[in-house]
């Protein structure tokens, strides 16, 4: 299905490690590079249930994970029906840094531990994994923490090669449909058994990330510890 798209195949395996592992893609880049018809494509593939947005500082609460229910309000109960990003498998949050700093909360605590609360209502999210796409880098502290939840980072720019626009003209870019060969909770499964693969990972490649994170600190860049676990199971 990804090869629907043309000059996309790094962006389709960070989709996919990250979907396999259960993390989140960072995508910086200008709009229109196929994103949010990627990652709808995966959810196809896996038929699971894709969510998109376009974030801005008038984005509510409700409009992530959906509005007050009135008929519990009737009976002087606080609930919500959940929708929107607390009922996605796959989310695509475009433009994540500008949304309103109460979004940006409900955001960051569905990522990190996939669930969502509203007053003494909570509830847990399917989340498999989320891809945000800003032509902007955080740069504030609120933003950075955010920033950190996301373990697969790239870069994407519009294509450059006469080839490729050759190709990209008459592209299916994702408008054909296929057939799910696997399921959420097969995927799940998969994350699982990475997160039971890191706990006892093969040497070669616990050496290779020490060499990694040794280059890194020569750079003069750091990289959280959290950051290090998760690319751990990434790898694996």
């Amino acid at each position: 299905g990804t090869q629907q798209f043309v000059a996309r195949g790094e962006m389709a395996e960070a989709g996919t490690v990250a979907i396999a592992a259960g993390e989140h893609v960072f995508v910086y880049g200008p709009p229109g590079t196929a994103k949010s018809s990627l990652l709808r494509l995966f959810a196809e593939g896996i038929g699971g249930r894709f969510w998109r947005i376009v974030l801005n500082p008038d984005i509510t609460r409700e409009d992530i994970v959906g509005p007050l229910d009135p008929t519990a309000l009737k009976k002087g109960e606080w609930r919500r029906r959940w929708a929107g990003f607390a009922t996605a498998d796959l989310a695509f949050l475009d433009e994540v840094w500008k949304s309103s700093p109460q979004v940006a909360n409900v955001l960051l605590d569905g990522l990190e531990e996939r669930r969502v609360v509203a007053g003494e209502d909570e509830q847990a999210i399917p989340l498999l994994s989320a891809m945000a796409a800003s032509n902007e880098i955080p740069d504030t502290k609120e933003t950075q923490a955010a920033y950190d939840r996301f373990l697969i980072r790239l870069s994407v720019s519009y294509l450059r090669d006469p080839d490729d626009v050759r190709s990209l003209l008459t592209a299916d870019a994702g408008t054909s449909l296929i057939s799910a060969n696997i399921n959420t909770d097969e995927v799940r499964l998969l994350a699982a058994a990475a997160e039971v693969l890191a706990l006892d990972p093969p040497q070669e490649v616990v050496d290779t990330l020490v060499t990694l994170w040794q280059q890194v600190g020569q750079n003069g860049r750091a990289v959280s510890d959290r950051r290090w676990r998760k690319t751990l199971k990434a790898a694996c």
